[in-house]
């Protein structure tokens, strides 16, 4: 069977029916964390989505266990109950495996987490967009950006200057390059450059950046 054939496999085995695979308590408790159950049957790619939507996919790969609690204890959710949803999908893991029959290579949790971050890197830059962040948040952004490593001076100037996190007025690219005497479009790469380099972030930097923008 060809890869195009498990992946349409993979979408079209609507098999997984949560309603009934989890008690009552367990669906109030994944509602804490802003996630409905459907009720209707899920596929494979929609249950994985749902999953990664609840942190259970991400928590398998912590290497600090601890870390796996932060959205839920953020919500609401005590280290007990996170843990009981947690243990179910295991289980639900365990039991549709074989009954999905999906044998595609699956995405490494390294190309997951990329996606995660782009994410979140997306979402600052709409906020950045429509100046909605306060002082604080862009004084801890200005030392993320002023921090990495591999930029340079120039690239961070201009991005903290473009998004205003200096504080002062916002510069488009236009007044940028008549300031910096360049063309407009060596400061939209150098912003671009900057955009590349936040999803290279350490994850610890990535989590400063998740809090920002769920403080919105």
């Amino acid at each position: 069977m060809s890869l195009e054939e498990y992946c349409e496999r993979y979408l079209e085995n609507r098999i997984i029916d949560l309603k009934r695979e989890l008690t009552a308590e367990e669906v109030k408790i994944i509602e804490k964390l802003e996630v409905k159950i459907e009720n209707s049957l899920y596929n494979g790619a929609e249950y994985e989505k749902l999953k990664t939507a609840i942190g259970v996919y991400f928590s398998k790969y912590d290497k600090d266990k601890e870390l796996k609690y932060k959205k839920p204890l953020k919500y609401g959710v005590t280290k007990e109950e996170y843990d009981k949803i947690y243990n179910k999908f295991t289980e639900i893991d365990e039991k549709y495996e074989n009954l999905l029959e999906v044998n595609i290579p699956k995405k490494s949790f390294e190309a997951i987490w990329l996606n995660e971050k782009q994410h979140i890197r997306d979402k600052l830059i709409t906020f950045l967009e429509k100046k909605t962040l306060n002082d604080i948040q862009k004084n801890q952004l200005f030392e993320l950006i002023m921090n990495i490593e591999d930029a340079t001076p120039m690239q961070k100037e201009r991005f903290i200057l473009y998004y205003g996190l200096d504080k002062e007025k916002i510069h488009s690219a236009s007044k940028l390059a008549k300031l910096q005497h360049c063309t407009q479009s060596n400061i939209r790469q150098a912003i671009n450059k900057i955009k590349s380099k936040i999803i290279r972030l350490p994850d610890e930097k990535i989590d400063i950046i998740r809090e920002i923008i769920e403080e919105k």
